[in-house]
């Protein structure tokens, strides 16, 4: 079993911090706007981490559990 990092936000500065502290793990990008999070998750992964990316609104409570 692969460790996880989740990132919450697709933005650049979350996907920096990923790539320096992620190696070898499962990364799960949660982003309000799945576009976010897929652009996110297609740079990673084309740079060779395992990523995948879901839609997650971290106003809501709910959608943060379903996250985690």
């Amino acid at each position: 079993m692969k460790n996880v990092m989740l990132l919450a936000g697709g933005r650049q500065i979350g996907m920096a911090i990923a790539r320096r502290m992620s190696a070898g793990m499962k990364i799960v990008v949660g982003d309000k706007k799945l576009a976010n999070a897929q652009a996110i998750a297609g740079t990673m992964n084309e740079a060779g981490f395992d990523v995948t990316p879901v839609e997650m609104d971290l106003s809501s409570r709910g959608s943060i559990q379903v996250f985690i």
